[in-house]
């Protein structure tokens, strides 16, 4: 027996912090003495604790192993003590330059420069565990958008994507340092996901596969009688009848 605790940005330190609690409160004990392995696998997540939190962790024996895109910006944050922001920053600061003549991107971008670049203290954030980094610029089914191209805001959404990730992930052939080896899909996963609710599939994949595919239908209205669109659920009365739930 084991335990897993998964998540992705904020449910990834959700996860972490689940993690731990378990552990720290013996959760993972049973009468008999065993003690199942306490694991978290964290997508994209954001920086949980600090030193003292990581050593912490790592004396309860929980296990975090961190998925994180080199084009993400949100792992990135809190700011804390690691260096593995350091690329992002870079390729900002590329994109900064290519994005010059667009005012309003080069100024949402300079924010970011600005906020990476703040001075890093030694008791400030950091994250746990070990890592794996996967790069969306090694999969030929993914777009690489450009920001002078794109919408800034979509275009950091993009890399932030979970089926992004897994798709990503499902791809990786080798470790971290391994940057000559080619990207080959291991496991049978089906590329619309890629697109659920993102714009990411490249059109020679042949999927035609529309962008943000996934919606509920007429986002849960439905037309009555009287011909008025409305809600089937009523959320104003916790008493009322759901179909969602009942």
């Amino acid at each position: 027996m084991s335990i897993t605790c998964l998540g992705h940005s904020l449910g990834g330190a959700l996860a972490t912090l689940c993690a731990y609690q378990i552990a720290e409160d013996q959760i993972h004990k049973t009468p008999s003495g065993i003690i199942a392995p306490v694991t978290a696998f964290t997508f994209a997540s954001t920086r949980v604790g600090n030193t003292a939190f990581r050593e912490r962790m790592e004396s309860l024996g929980v296990k975090v192993l961190r998925i994180k895109s080199k084009q993400d910006i949100i792992p990135c944050y809190p700011l804390g003590q690691d260096t593995d922001h350091k690329d992002i920053l870079e390729s900002v600061k590329q994109d900064v330059k290519q994005s010059a003549e667009r005012t309003p991107i080069r100024d949402l971008l300079g924010f970011f420069v600005r906020k990476l670049k703040q001075a890093i203290q030694p008791d400030e954030y950091t994250h746990v565990g070990q890592s794996l980094e996967v790069d969306f610029t090694k999969s030929p089914f993914l777009k690489q958008p450009k920001f002078i191209d794109v919408d800034i805001i979509e275009t950091l959404g993009n890399y932030h994507n979970l089926d992004g990730y897994l798709h990503l992930v499902n791809g990786i052939v080798g470790t971290n340092d391994d940057e000559k080896m080619p990207f080959k899909l291991v496991v049978v996963r089906d590329l619309a996901l890629i697109n659920k609710s993102a714009d990411l599939l490249t059109d020679p994949s042949g999927k035609n596969v529309p962008a943000n595919w996934w919606k509920q239908s007429n986002a849960g209205l439905v037309q009555n009688k009287e011909g008025f669109w409305v809600c089937v659920s009523n959320f104003d009365d916790p008493k009322a009848p759901n179909p969602d739930f009942d």
